[in-house]
């Protein structure tokens, strides 16, 4: 009978192959080895309709922070739901990244710096990694990244316009109560596009 060990040796050698043909990029990135990129293909696979966008990717696998607003007081709660499997995978991802990836170095220090605790660094982190990931598993996503908020929504939007354009007049608006919705939606628009490479909330005000 096979120990546990070379049992695990042997399923590597038969896993790390097809990792390899399948998502070669992914293992390229710092911190995922086979058995991480392993789960994170299997979490994708398992949940294509969640691919949508990065914000999908992110709350399937329980890293995207949960609005819990109150008032004037802005905050985020931590999210408890997801593939847990696809979180860990994240989070071990995340630590070996602490100790081999400069750039996660020099981010912990700065947000350390500033007073975030270690806990909320790493959250954070797990919610730019699961970003990451996603862009490496939809190489067509990351192209067109520059569309900004499109890819979350589904179906025709409407056109952008600027407070200044809708501040214009009101010709071909129909009402001025018309030209004012429009402007209340502009702002609207401005205040909720993101880009997909925005970082995610302050960690102070995820609790």
């Amino acid at each position: 009978m096979l120990e546990l060990g070379d049992e695990i040796a042997m399923l590597d050698e038969l896993i790390k192959p097809i990792v390899t043909a399948l998502a070669p990029r992914l293992l390229a990135a710092p911190g995922i080895g086979v058995e991480i990129a392993g789960q994170l293909l299997v979490t994708a696979g398992d949940n294509k309709q969640r691919l949508r966008s990065e914000a999908g990717f992110a709350m399937l696998c329980g890293v995207a922070p949960l609005p819990a607003s109150s008032g004037m007081t802005q905050r985020h709660r931590l999210n408890r739901g997801g593939d847990r499997q696809a979180n860990s995978a994240l989070h071990l991802a995340v630590i070996s990244r602490l100790r081999i990836d400069q750039r996660t170095q020099a981010y912990v220090a700065r947000k350390t710096a500033e007073g975030h605790s270690k806990l909320e660094i790493i959250r954070c982190l797990k919610r730019y990694l699961a970003r990451e990931v996603y862009y490496l598993l939809n190489p067509a996503a990351s192209a067109s990244k520059g569309g900004g908020s499109h890819v979350r929504r589904a179906g025709p939007q409407p056109a952008r316009t600027t407070p200044a354009q809708a501040g214009q007049g009101t010709q071909g608006q129909g009402s001025p109560a018309r030209a004012t919705a429009t402007a209340a939606q502009a702002l609207t628009l401005g205040r909720t596009g993101r880009t997909p490479w925005e970082p995610p909330p302050d960690p102070k005000t995820i609790t």
